[in-house]
């Protein structure tokens, strides 16, 4: 239970808007008792520091006021945001807006203002000014201003489709490198052997593990389990997938042998839930989101194909990150002396393909400039990815070759909106086109097979 008590409670603290200026309203408390009682109890401020209880008590009050206002105006600016955001970008806008760290540190600095000038009038009097605590709290409202400042222009800036399309692509290619470096750490073997190896099949289901609670599976220890499962001398099958919904009984993991079987709450100690999926161990949540902002600007209500375009400018980048390696539908991870004790199942290339491309193809078959940036993100994807992968990527091309021959009669036209172009309409060739190393020639091949078929 304890990876999964720090799980959650990181989670908390990413998500949550009232933790972090909570614990800033207190410390600001602590500092305004440690300026009364070292500095201004102690140390004479210069003389032009000094200030009469008078103005140092409107100079407080003023600041008391000011942070209050404050406060208020970036709640009323997050609900703006939020507003714009969810209704014209995409719902999932939510999780990027909790998790802000600038929208915390704007909350943090006004309250935590507030706290310290509230301290300090609270102990003004004719006898005691806290000059040094009043010069201080002048720094704090400033530091929280230009933090406020950041942060209206940080979101201002994400209400773009490509600025916050952008955000989640580096988002995800984070996801994607820190799952590779696990992977290697835990020794992942990509697996398309049916069934499974040999010291899995003489083993039986010794134990199921069942979820407790309804939510989408958001991360799993996979240390933990590995751990686990050579501590027992078991194999685990993982039965849910990362970003999986699971219902209260449904089935997270299956134990086969072991001497005991590990606790069936130890094994579901390592799994987090939530109501939503999140980004940490799942790369195509990100790619789901860009997905999401782009058919929503190719809809006919808004029918904006540039937009198209540059998104998917982000979806080729996550694509290759994704496809320059062999990926399966299984995998397996073995323990120190190689031995199999885990088994889980995990996105192949082509359902990451299909994801990032799919209904972009669906929505924006009539428009000309969506797939022409289509094709040259398939042909780019032909000669980056993995060559295990280059099947399901001439697959696409078909499908959208099918696509432009249902949609668009005219020759000449669906001649045009066949021809790649990377900024949609007008944009520059490549020189890359000039050499003939197998990158090309893989193009080619696809090319004389369809003016063949």
């Amino acid at each position: 239970m304890q990876w999964q008590s720090k799980s959650r409670l990181r989670k908390d603290l990413k998500e949550s808007l009232w933790i972090v200026p909570a614990l800033f309203a207190v410390l600001g408390v602590a500092l305004a008792q440690i300026d009364l009682a070292f500095l201004d109890g102690h140390v004479s401020p210069p003389r032009h520091w000094a200030l009469s209880s008078e103005t140092a008590s409107v100079v407080l009050s003023a600041v008391i006021s000011a942070m209050a206002g404050l406060t208020g105006l970036v709640v009323a600016v997050a609900i703006l945001i939020i507003q714009m955001a969810t209704g014209t970008l995409s719902p999932r806008y939510m999780r990027i807006w909790f998790r802000d760290s600038w929208q915390k540190a704007a909350l943090a600095g006004f309250l935590g203002t507030l706290a310290f000038a509230y301290t300090l009038l609270h102990n003004t009097s004719e006898r005691s000014v806290p000059s040094f605590g009043v010069a201080l709290t002048g720094i704090f409202v400033l530091v929280s201003l230009v933090v406020f400042l950041r942060y209206v222009d940080r979101f201002a800036h994400l209400l773009s489709p490509v600025a916050l399309s952008a955000y989640v692509a580096n988002a995800g290619a984070k996801v994607l490198t820190s799952r590779r470096l696990a992977a290697a750490e835990l020794n992942a073997v990509v697996s398309g052997e049916e069934p499974g190896p040999a010291e899995v099949l003489d083993r039986q289901t010794a134990l199921a593990v069942h979820s407790d609670r309804n939510g989408v599976v958001q991360g799993a220890d996979g240390p933990g389990l590995l751990k686990l499962a050579t501590r027992h001398d078991c194999v685990l099958l993982v039965r849910c997938p990362i970003g999986e919904f699971v219902a209260p009984g449904d089935t997270l993991v299956e134990v086969l042998g072991g001497d005991p079987p590990p606790s069936e709450d130890s094994l579901r100690g390592r799994f987090l839930t939530g109501a939503e999926r999140a980004f940490e161990q799942d790369p195509s949540f990100a790619l789901r989101i860009i997905v999401d902002i782009a058919i929503r600007a190719l809809s006919p209500a808004v029918n904006d194909p540039t937009t198209g375009v540059q998104l998917l400018d982000y979806i080729e980048a996550l694509l290759r990150l994704i496809g320059e390696r062999e990926l399966a539908d299984r995998y397996e991870l073995r323990d120190a002396g190689g031995r199999t004790r885990i088994i889980l199942s995990a996105r192949a290339w082509d359902e990451y393909l299909r994801l990032g491309v799919t209904e972009i193809m669906e929505y924006g078959s009539t428009s000309v400039q969506v797939t022409r940036r289509l094709r040259a993100l398939l042909e780019s994807l032909l000669e980056s990815v993995h060559p295990a992968n280059r099947e399901a990527v001439r697959v696409q091309l078909g499908l959208l070759d099918a696509a432009l021959a249902e949609e668009v009669h005219d020759v000449a036209r669906r001649e045009y909106a066949s021809k790649p172009d990377r900024q949609g309409i007008g944009g520059p060739k490549r020189l890359d086109g000039l050499g003939t190393g197998a990158s090309s020639q893989h193009v080619s091949a696809y090319q004389e097979s369809r003016l063949s078929s």
